[in-house]
């Protein structure tokens, strides 16, 4: 079911465990946090997108994207142009097997 909030639209999968947020449409920023029990996997679809961490910044455009393991303090800011598809999956997934990428 999708939740429209601050340009952003939330879905969550029927055990609400996992996250998409479709993202864009207008400036935003996403203040520092972290997700304690999710990684978080972002792909920016159109415009740019600045990922905050706590010792240095990255710029994302399009079809680049990023993965953070639980945990890790970050912030984000997408540009007026900018959409962004993210997925927060649980720890205790695939992605645990993998490691960050």
């Amino acid at each position: 079911m999708g939740n429209a909030m601050q340009g952003s639209e939330y879905y969550y999968t029927q055990g609400g465990k996992t996250e998409v947020v479709l993202s864009g449409g207008k400036a935003q920023c996403f203040p520092w946090h972290m997700h304690m029990q999710h990684w978080t996997c972002g792909v920016v679809l159109a415009g740019t997108v600045l990922l905050g961490q706590t010792q240095e910044e990255h710029t994302f455009g399009p079809g680049q994207h990023f993965i953070l393991p639980p945990c890790v303090p970050h912030s984000v800011t997408l540009d007026s142009q900018a959409q962004m598809l993210t997925m927060c999956i649980p720890r205790g997934s695939k992605l645990d097997e993998v490691g960050e990428t």
